[in-house]
């Protein structure tokens, strides 16, 4: 069984896939990422600008999640928009 960090570490890494698309392909409107929460079923989306998605990835231990999917007593929200969280 895979642990929260590696669940999330996945998530990003898919993530980084989609913003490289979003990238080459000069998207300018909110794109659709997936949740990056620990919960490995998880299918939430969250719509983020591509420079939204590189500021949070300019932080590693930083993940964009859907509101209220945090792993309770050990993340906290650091960042809240009306779309999604950023929690570390």
């Amino acid at each position: 069984m895979k642990s929260a960090a590696e669940i999330q570490a996945m998530f990003a890494a898919s993530n980084d896939r989609i913003a490289a698309v979003v990238r080459r392909l000069g998207i300018e409107w909110p794109a659709p990422y997936l949740c990056e929460c620990p919960d490995g079923r998880c299918g939430e989306l969250i719509r983020l600008l591509l420079a939204e998605y590189e500021a949070l990835r300019a932080r590693a231990q930083h993940f964009a999640v859907y509101p209220g999917h945090l792993l309770v007593g050990r993340q906290q929200v650091v960042e809240r928009s009306e779309h999604f969280h950023i929690v570390h």
